[in-house]
This record gives C-alpha cells, structure tokens and sequence, in this order.
C-alpha cells in the first residue's frame, strides 16, 4: 500500500502534518497507533483510505493541488469531512 512515506517527506512535514505523532493521527483516524510511532507501525495500523486522504493532505500541504485531488477523489468522504472541519457530520437522508 502506498503511503505518505513513499513520498520523500521532508522532518518539517513529518512534524506540521503529525505523521509520525500517534495523538494526532488517532484522533484523525480514529485508530490506535503504536506510540513511539515509526514509519513502520504507521504503516502496519493505517487503512488504505487513512493511506489516501494522507496523502491528499500531503500534497495539499504541499501546494500541489492536482496530486491532493489525486488522492482525495478517491477517498471523497473523508476529504470533504477534512474541508469542513472535522467536527462537521454529514448527515445521511432519511427519506
């Protein structure tokens, strides 16, 4: 599966994006991860959808917008869950 680390990140991505942070990426996947975390137990607990919207993140961190719409029309959800704060809930149509 690929992930952010495939991506040469750089240590101030690792560090502004929190990928190597298991406070933050539990509360953003809702996932428990190792802690310490390593590039090795992230990969090992994240899902494939984790996976993409992280990269989206990556690359919207970036500036790189076609690659973060790349990444996120794949995972639309979550991405749209991202943009309107993660507080936001999208509420399924009861009709």
């Amino acid at each position: 599966m690929e992930t952010v680390f495939d991506h040469n990140l750089t240590p101030d991505e690792i560090d502004e994006l929190g990928f190597l942070a298991s406070f933050s990426l539990s509360l953003r996947h809702g996932l428990e991860f190792p802690d310490p975390l390593t590039a090795q137990g992230y990969q090992a607990t994240i899902s494939a959808e984790g996976a993409l919207f992280d990269l989206g993140l990556l690359y919207d961190f970036r500036g790189d917008a076609a690659k973060t719409e790349q990444y996120w029309s794949q995972v639309p959800e979550l991405a749209q869950q991202y943009r309107l704060g993660f507080d936001y809930v999208i509420e399924e149509d009861a009709s």
